[in-house]
């Protein structure tokens, strides 16, 4: 049986949670888990080594964000999703990030620069359309999000990122149209200095992109 976790490994059963979660999730973006697959919290359990409670709960949280959805007495899917499902998520994320580059632009970015922009470069020099690519682009948004301060925001953004992601992986996002070397940085370096309505600007011309070429490559 593979394993993530040795039997004599002593964690919580949040961070149990926290690894399968993060086993699912890898799964999904190599493709390992398609949507409509039939997924059962005691086999996961039984597959990563742990007890069912970690299992369940790691469901319930993939549930919450979009990934996985309840399908009565046959267990739990990975989530199906129409096209106008789709395009909400990045509307969402779009009235989502618009706001927090209103709070985070100036000061605060500023004193986060260093930190921010090494993921940025990061991120920037990543090959495209891959797990790692996707993966970096959310940790890069979340961690402008944060500074704004605003912890209602931010949970709502992480949950659309997370289903973006995955939206990603089963290419019904395309990727941006023909970014530019050094994207991500860039964009940064702009907002440092933006006003709220300057930044506000830079962030939806970044995530209109998504927009247009949803609608130009999605068929209904």
């Amino acid at each position: 049986m593979s394993r993530i976790l040795s039997p004599s490994t002593h964690r919580d059963d949040r961070s149990l949670s926290d690894q399968i979660y993060d086993h699912l999730l890898e799964k999904m973006l190599n493709r390992q888990l398609v949507p409509g697959q039939l997924l059962n919290r005691r086999q996961v359990a039984d597959e990563v080594g742990v007890s069912l409670a970690p299992s369940a709960e790691a469901f319930v949280r993939l549930q919450s964000e979009g990934l996985l959805q309840p399908i009565g007495k046959r267990g739990t899917q990975v989530r199906l999703l129409n096209r106008q499902e789709v395009r909400d998520q990045v509307v969402l994320r779009l009235a989502l990030e618009c706001q927090a580059a209103r709070m985070y632009c100036g000061l605060p970015l500023r004193r986060a620069k260093a930190r921010i922009m090494q993921l940025a470069r990061l991120s920037d020099a990543t090959p495209p359309m891959t797990p790692q690519d996707y993966k970096l682009e959310v940790e890069l948004h979340l961690a402008l999000a944060e500074l704004s301060g605003c912890d209602a925001l931010v949970k709502a953004l992480r949950r659309v990122l997370r289903v973006g992601l995955f939206l990603s992986v089963e290419i019904l996002i395309p990727p941006v149209l023909s970014a530019e070397p050094n994207h991500h940085v860039e964009l940064i370096e702009a907002m440092v200095n933006a006003s709220p309505d300057q930044a506000d600007a830079l962030m939806r011309k970044d995530l209109e992109q998504c927009l247009v070429q949803l609608d130009q490559t999605i068929q209904p």
